[in-house]
């Protein structure tokens, strides 16, 4: 494994003029291996090492658990050790992201801030392949299917061309423990199908599948990075300030024009878009419409050849709710492993009369599971800062008896799940 971390570094320079790394620390193979592994060459490079683990509020105990093992690992490497504790949930509920999203947006922020050199994360050639599917599945460009970048800005991936099988193999040849995240072996999200039965299948048809989208990756990085070369060139001549002119833009080869609204986009807000906000911009400059949302308050207009983001009115946000049933056993089973469930589910047999869907009203109260006081909507939008531009369609579910639910915030007292539970009702809502 250390070879395939050294071949990564001497074709990305990873550890080049390094004088820090701080690694991220989950506490399962992949993260204790990579630990381990540059904690045996630190001395070769000239690097120290900062072990960093965030706590991201979910799975309860077992998430405090893995804190604690990799605080022990840690000293037991006689490293530093810095965590945190965040509440992916809330910041979930509160920037209307997905828990993933949270999830991330939150760890990484906490290691920007503990960084003092670069960071180091775990992804492997496993999470690389993952990725790729995913991103074919979506329907990606060419830089989606380029796979996890070995090094960007202050992230480098020193594990990238290592399997799994190798990076586990490694585990067990020099007797390092690691904890298991439970959420990992379910398949409840698109990765997990991805790892746990669409891997499998391509392994069958081909051994060495995950080592061939390693090469196919790096031969076609190459390929994107004399693309993105020449894109920058051309941003670089037409910048200026907060606009990008425009004017003989489409005498421009297409995907060197959308490589530019990549750059002049993250110029702006500082983060990528997403494909279909490139192709809505790139439909306004050619004039194939004339503006396009790309944010709730903000929208790409095109006026006197230059491109520009300008103010853009704000609208109550939408929600997509479903309701699920299951048996008792069916959801403690799932419980157990994500203990956020529980703010979504109530007991079918305690509701009255019919479950609806039902508007907000600032007068409407409800007594929520383990508050032992009763208080209005709109004190607990306010108490768990909902967005203004979410509250008004914010999914909430009542039955003859008032409120049984309300998204991002929880169930009535009175239909609370408990042992004489036979029948789980679930509610599960997204943004549109």
């Amino acid at each position: 494994m250390i070879d395939k971390i050294l071949e990564a570094n001497k074709e990305y320079s990873l550890f080049s003029g390094v004088k820090n790394i701080t690694v991220a620390v989950s506490g399962g193979a992949d993260s204790v291996a990579l630990l381990h592994a540059l904690n045996s060459i630190k001395d070769d490079f000239g690097f120290s090492l900062t072990v960093a683990h965030y706590h991201h509020g979910i799975r309860g105990e077992e998430a405090d658990r893995d804190m604690v093992f990799v605080g022990r690992f840690a000293s037991s490497l006689g490293l530093p050790f810095v965590t945190e504790k965040g509440d992916a949930p809330g910041y979930s509920v509160k920037k209307g992201v997905s828990l993933e999203t949270a999830a991330r947006d939150l760890r990484y922020d906490f290691l920007n801030r503990v960084n003092t050199g670069v960071i180091a994360t775990a992804h492997n050639a496993n999470d690389n392949a993952e990725t790729v599917i995913f991103n074919m599945a979506r329907g990606a460009s060419l830089n989606g299917v380029c796979g996890i970048p070995p090094k960007r800005d202050n992230i480098i991936r020193p594990l990238i061309f290592c399997d799994r099988e190798t990076i586990e193999k490694y585990c067990r040849q020099n007797g390092l423990p690691f904890v298991t995240d439970s959420t990992n072996l379910l398949d409840d999200c698109s990765r997990n199908i991805i790892r746990h039965k669409v891997i499998p299948v391509l392994a069958e048809i081909n051994p060495a599948c995950i080592e061939n989208v390693s090469k196919m990756c790096r031969n076609l990085n190459k390929d994107a990075a004399f693309l993105d070369s020449q894109a920058e060139a051309e941003f670089k001549k037409r910048i200026n300030n907060s606009k990008l002119t425009v004017k003989d833009f489409s005498q421009l080869p297409e995907n060197i024009a959308k490589r530019i609204i990549i750059l002049f986009f993250k110029h702006i807000f500082g983060v990528l878009p997403d494909m279909y906000h490139i192709e809505r911009i790139y439909d306004v400059i050619i004039g194939e419409i004339s503006k396009t949302s790309v944010s709730r308050d903000k929208s790409a207009v095109c006026k006197n050849g230059c491109l520009f983001f300008e103010d853009a009115q704000k609208k109550d946000r939408t929600f997509s709710t479903e309701i699920n049933r299951f048996t008792y056993e069916d959801f403690r089973k799932l419980k157990n492993v994500h203990d956020l469930l529980s703010i979504n589910a109530v007991d079918c047999d305690k509701i009255i009369g019919d479950v609806r869907l039902i508007k907000k009203s600032g007068s409407d109260t409800v007594k929520l599971v383990g508050r032992g006081v009763t208080k209005t909507v709109k004190q607990l939008m306010t108490e768990k800062k909902i967005p203004l531009e979410y509250r008004k369609n914010l999914p909430i579910i009542a039955d003859d008896g008032g409120i049984v639910w309300i998204y991002g915030i929880g169930v009535a007292e009175r239909v609370k799940t408990d042992k004489s539970t036979k029948v789980v009702l679930y509610f599960n809502s997204r943004l549109l």
